[in-house]
């Protein structure tokens, strides 16, 4: 049975692309997946034999030293770990999977989620400079040492083809059994009843479209006030969090507007499928230009209409399915258009939805991706020539 150690600092063990998609089609395969994770996840759950985890905590105070604290841990813990093949899943964990690769000779997966190049602007202190270290420096020297380089979307491959030989591209489409079955509607539906529900799941971020987002159902409101807005996801500053609350408070919108939260990713279906449409507002700036949203592959598969931007990874499927409106993000008025039509024009909407629901059956869901990933492990493990 070959053995996978996967690495994560930031991921939870039941990260929808960590568990849900890699991990368990791994599994279904027969191999065994041990996870080594700093981010704790107290909702997480595996039923499947095989999967073990082991979460590593750093008592360190200082922000500077508790990284390098939790890497060391996670790098001994790694060490420790009997493994065939270890699969790390950020920039910080492929320092760890260069290091267990000079010391152990053993495989290593670098598997990456973003075009981090772009996320540098939007960093700041020793996250940036770190991200320039690892961009400009590290990975250009030191990617060649990877068996392997999983990445999200092509964009992101065309950055990694220079380093490596051997990149294999996995979107991240939703997994037919979580999103592809008949959704009990959640008890928002219920308790939102005869209101218009709009929802964003996901990152709550200025550069995600959220303030935008927030100022567009208030304008809705103007000729709808029965519009709900649910936003199901954290807040990842607490300046941004108190400037979305301050605008809600000073419009009197707190009762109009539902923080949720982060929830597990197996009710996510069931949240969405309460909606009557998704919106995701990425602003244009360089990172949104390369990056495909997941949440508007969620929409599509929970049969609801999209109110996207108009920037390609959105517009492309928005297009060939048919399934939404594009809409200037920043333009609050346009967003508000777009919700107002989906609202007054139901059979249009429902319509949308079924076409972005059979996109999602046909083409845009993890069954068609999961060969590739297995094929990717069977080619670094020696099992067959691709």
């Amino acid at each position: 049975m070959t053995i996978v150690c996967m690495i994560t600092l930031n991921h939870s063990p039941f990260d929808d692309r960590l568990y849900y998609r890699e991990a368990r089609s791994l599994l279904g395969k027969g191999y065994k997946v041990n996870v080594i994770s700093a981010a704790v996840d107290s909702n997480g759950k595996s039923i499947y034999p095989g999967f073990d985890v082991k979460y590593i905590k750093s008592d360190v105070d200082c922000k500077s030293l508790k990284w390098i604290s939790t890497l060391s841990k996670l790098f001994l813990e790694s060490m420790r770990t009997p493994s065939d093949v270890y699969h790390c899943h950020e920039p910080d964990t492929f320092l760890i999977a260069v290091l267990l690769k000079i010391f152990t000779r053993n495989r290593i997966i670098y598997d990456v989620y973003e075009y981090y190049e772009d996320v540098i602007p939007l960093s700041n202190g020793l996250t940036k400079y770190f991200l320039i270290f690892m961009t400009r420096i590290f990975e250009p020297l030191f990617c060649r040492l990877a068996d392997g380089i999983i990445v999200a979307d092509s964009e992101i491959a065309r950055r990694y083809d220079r380093f490596n030989n051997n990149v294999c591209v996995l979107y991240n489409y939703p997994c037919l059994d979580v999103f592809g079955q008949e959704c009990e509607e959640s008890t928002i539906k219920a308790e939102y009843s005869g209101l218009h529900r709009v929802i964003y799941v996901g990152g709550l971020t200025e550069e995600r479209g959220i303030l935008d987002l927030i100022r567009a159902v208030h304008e809705v409101s103007k000729t709808h006030n029965s519009v709900k807005l649910i936003l199901v996801g954290w807040f990842l500053t607490e300046e941004f969090r108190d400037k979305c609350i301050e605008y809600m408070k000073s419009n009197g919108l707190n009762e109009m507007v539902v923080i949720m939260g982060g929830v597990p990713h197996t009710e996510i279906p069931h949240i969405i499928s309460s909606a009557e449409l998704g919106a995701v507002l990425l602003h244009p700036i360089p990172k949104f230009y390369k990056n495909i949203p997941t949440k508007q592959f969620e929409y599509m598969a929970c049969c609801k209409p999209v109110v996207g931007s108009n920037l390609p990874p959105i517009r492309s499927y928005i297009v060939e399915a048919n399934c939404g409106i594009l809409v200037n993000p920043i333009d609050v008025k346009e967003v508000a258009d777009a919700i107002n039509f989906l609202i007054e024009h139901p059979i249009e909407a429902k319509a949308m939805g079924l076409r972005g629901k059979r996109a999602f059956l046909d083409k845009y869901n993890w069954r068609n991706e999961e060969p590739k990933l297995l094929r990717f492990y069977e080619k670094i493990m020696g099992q067959v020539n691709i």
